[in-house]
C-alpha cells in the first residue's frame, strides 16, 4: 500500500525502478550473448521431445509439455497426426516446438 502511495506522491520512484529493470534486462541479454554457459542458465537449451517416432517423456515432463500440446503443434506445424512420421521434435530456447519429418 505504501509503495502505491509513494509512487503517486513521487512518480520518480516508479520511474527509477523501471529504469533499473531495463538495465538489468540489458545486462542479462549482453552477458548471455557473450557467455554461452550463462545463456544456457538464463535461456535454457533445446531438448529433444521425440526421436524416431518415440516420445522422450522425461524431457516432456521437465518442460511441462503434454502429449496433447505436442499433438497440437504436430498437426499445426508438421501437418501430420502420425508420430512415426516425426524424425526429431525439439523444444527450442524460445519455447517453440520444431519438427523434422522422417523421409
Amino acid at each position: 500500500m505504501s509503495t502505491k502511495a509513494n509512487s503517486v506522491i513521487n512518480p520518480a520512484a516508479a520511474l527509477g525502478g523501471g529504469f533499473i529493470l531495463v538495465i538489468i534486462h540489458r545486462l542479462f541479454g549482453l552477458t548471455a550473448y557473450f557467455s554461452h554457459a550463462f545463456g544456457i542458465v538464463v535461456k535454457g537449451k533445446p531438448e529433444v521431445l521425440v526421436q524416431n517416432g518415440m516420445l522422450h517423456r522425461r524431457n516432456m515432463v521437465w518442460n511441462h509439455i503434454s502429449e496433447h500440446d505436442l499433438e497440437e503443434d504436430m498437426r499445426l506445424d508438421a501437418k501430420t497426426e502420425d508420430l512415426s512420421k516425426i524424425k526429431v521434435a525439439r523444444i527450442d530456447r524460445s519455447g517453440d516446438i520444431s519438427f523434422i519429418k522422417a523421409e
